[in-house]
């Protein structure tokens, strides 16, 4: 399953996250991750982030239950599009 990230976004007092976008059984569903200060900035010189697509496990019975490789996606930018 492929997602792609929407927007990044202040998400806590001090904190920012990822948006995301998937589409299960023909359904699009959203999700957010909070991501760390490098990741961040790395966003800014990549037009936020926007676009970029990384792969995603979604539970079959419950298609809002989603598991990411964050430690890929974040620390070694493993998206499919980059």
């Amino acid at each position: 399953m492929i997602a792609e990230i929407t927007s990044v976004e202040k998400c806590s007092k001090n904190g920012r996250c990822i948006y995301y976008k998937y589409i299960y059984d023909g359904i699009e569903y959203e999700g957010r991750s909070r991501i760390d200060v490098l990741f961040s900035g790395w966003c800014k010189s990549q037009n936020n982030c926007v676009g970029l697509k990384f792969k995603i496990k979604v539970m079959k019975s419950d298609p809002e239950k989603r598991i990411a490789a964050w430690d890929k996606i974040l620390k070694e930018k493993e998206f499919i599009n980059l």
